[in-house]
C-alpha cells in the first residue's frame, strides 16, 4: 500500500479500531518505515484525544426555544402552502370559467348537429307514397319522359 492509501485508512478506520488484522498489520509496518505517515498519525491521535476530553455542555434553554420556534414556523409555512394549493385547486375546479362554459356549449351544439345528421341519413327524403305518386305521374304523362313531364302539372299537384 502507498502513503495515500495508508493516510486514508488513518483518517477513517485505523484509529477507530475497525480494520481487519491483515490491514492493521500492513498499516503498522508502513508506519514503521514512513515518517510522514507517522507524523499524520500523531496529529490525528492528538486531535482525537482533544475532542474526547472536551467537556460536554448543553446549550442554554433559549437556544432550544429558538430551534422549536423555527421548526414550528417552518411547519406552519408548509401547511399554509399546502392549504393554499388545495384552495386554489378547489377554486379553479368549482368556479365556472367562461372558457369552460363556451366549450360546454360548443360541445352540446356539435353533438346536436351530429345526432340530427345521423337521424336525417337514416330516414329517406321522400316516403313510399310520394314514390308511388311520382311513378304513376310518369306512367300517365304525355311523353313518358320524366324530364318533360315534370312541368307545371306536377307543381300544381304538390301545391
Amino acid at each position: 500500500m502507498g502513503c495515500k492509501d495508508i493516510q486514508e485508512l488513518l483518517k477513517s478506520d485505523y484509529l477507530d479500531g475497525e480494520l481487519g488484522p491483515a490491514r492493521k498489520q500492513a498499516v503498522r509496518e508502513h508506519l514503521l518505515k514512513c515518517p510522514a505517515c507517522r507524523q499524520l498519525e500523531g496529529r490525528l491521535k492528538a486531535q482525537r484525544e482533544l475532542l474526547q476530553s472536551a467537556k460536554k455542555e448543553l446549550p442554554p434553554e433559549r437556544v432550544w426555544q429558538n430551534i422549536r420556534r423555527a421548526i414550528a414556523a417552518e411547519r406552519a409555512g408548509e401547511e399554509s402552502k399546502i392549504r393554499s394549493i388545495l384552495e386554489h385547486l378547489r377554486e379553479s375546479l368549482l368556479m365556472p370559467r367562461p372558457v369552460f362554459a363556451l366549450a360546454a356549449a360548443l360541445t352540446a351544439i356539435i353533438c346536436v348537429v351530429v345526432l340530427a345528421g345521423a337521424i336525417m341519413r337514416t330516414q329517406p327524403f321522400y316516403t313510399s307514397n310520394d314514390e308511388g305518386v311520382l311513378a304513376v305521374y310518369m306512367l300517365n304523362g304525355e311523353s313518358g319522359n320524366l324530364s318533360n313531364d315534370l312541368g307545371t302539372t306536377i307543381e300544381e299537384y304538390f301545391l
